[in-house]
């Protein structure tokens, strides 16, 4: 139907716009940066007829030839965007681990000022953060809870706890309403402290994602990463401390990785005592500093941008090839989950016959992957 017209969005189509459009031809327009106004003025001009060259943040073929427009500029009070239409999805599809319970990605804020060189947020969300208030953010959380009926909720940015006497305000604001709500949220290691943590606690804080990434410290120097081990040490050990699960996100395959690297990685992990982990495959993301430094060198082993993510691994560098580090992965979650310890920790969390339906389910998803 010539009417409709179609539009890609994201990290991907911000950075690499022409080849969004020399690989799908019957594209009409990539919009770059954060989406929502942009889209909105999209629309609006097509729907109107009015010129194309006035919409900032798109790129579009006119003449054969890709037209990029300026960029668009970001979205300066989070505050002023409407909460997601989350009446569109099936809240009976996205449930809680081992509870089962329905939940709810809530953004809390954009940008981020660290230079990690593995990560092209900042392609999408630029590197000046914005928060929202956290006044706003608790009256989308009130909203879900009255609305749905929904009270368990995943914070999603680039690092809920960057300005800790924001996350702070938030925690307090929660506790001021009487808001029964469990959460959980991303943090970096060296953003939290014993007080904030027990705030978090009070305020319904069930787990936090520590951004690990190796348990080397020539590794987390080389990816600039901007942390210490000991400041993972005690990061873990304070938040084990408030009574607060514990989540790392490590990253299998980083550059300057090696069996020994990786090994030693799974085994700091397992000594921190953390009592759940993640482990991504390196991906060198369009905009990042690692896809630069991929292409550069010849590493990337596919054009298939579907393998450009953190289940999969695209790297074939000197020492340590795609195929070694998705195997290397695979022996890191079967080292840290199949011990005694970690079992019987696992089943100690189940509370009731529903719940032991749902581990069985999960055990079973997880067991099919290997």
């Amino acid at each position: 139907n010539p009417e409709i017209k179609t539009a890609v969005i994201g990290i991907h189509g911000t950075a690499l716009p022409d080849v969004c459009f020399n690989e799908d031809a019957l594209l009409d327009f990539v919009v770059r940066g954060e989406p929502e106004y942009v889209v909105y003025s999209l629309a609006s001009a097509i729907k109107n007829g009015t010129n194309l060259s006035e919409v900032d943040g798109i790129s579009y073929m006119e003449g054969g030839k890709i037209i990029h427009n300026r960029d668009s500029t970001p979205v300066a009070n989070l505050d002023d965007l409407p909460f997601p239409a989350y009446d569109l999805i099936n809240h009976e599809k996205y449930t809680m681990p081992f509870t089962n319970k329905k939940f709810l990605l809530v953004a809390t804020g954009r940008g981020c000022p660290y230079p990690c060189t593995y990560c092209a947020d900042h392609v999408y969300y630029g590197k000046k953060m914005r928060l929202r208030s956290p006044e706003h953010l608790v009256d989308e959380l009130s909203f879900y809870k009255k609305e749905y009926g929904i009270e368990d909720f995943l914070f999603w940015s680039e690092g809920f706890t960057l300005m800790p006497s924001v996350a702070k305000s938030f925690a307090q604001e929660i506790i001021s309403r009487n808001l029964k709500i469990r959460w959980v949220c991303n943090s970096r290691v060296d953003n939290v402290d014993k007080k904030l943590l027990l705030l978090f606690k009070k305020a319904g804080c069930t787990a936090i994602g520590y951004g690990v990434e190796s348990g080397v410290q020539e590794i987390l120097d080389k990816v600039k990463k901007g942390i210490t081990l000991n400041q993972i040490r005690e990061a873990v050990a304070l938040t084990k401390e408030a009574g607060i699960d514990v989540v790392a996100h490590t990253v299998i395959g980083l550059p300057g990785d090696s069996h020994e690297t990786i090994n030693e990685t799974v085994n700091f992990l397992i000594d921190l005592d953390v009592d759940f982990t993640q482990f991504y495959c390196a991906v060198p993301f369009p905009g990042s500093p690692l896809f630069k430094e991929a292409t550069e060198k010849g590493w990337i082993n596919t054009g298939d941008w579907r393998m450009f993510e953190q289940n999969f691994s695209v790297l074939d560098m000197p020492g340590l090839s795609a195929e070694e580090i998705m195997k290397l992965r695979k022996q890191a979650y079967r080292k840290f989950y199949f011990r005694p310890k970690t079992i019987f920790k696992t089943l100690k969390r189940i509370r009731s016959f529903k719940e032991l339906i749902k581990f069985k389910s999960m055990i079973g998803d997880f067991l099919k992957w290997f």
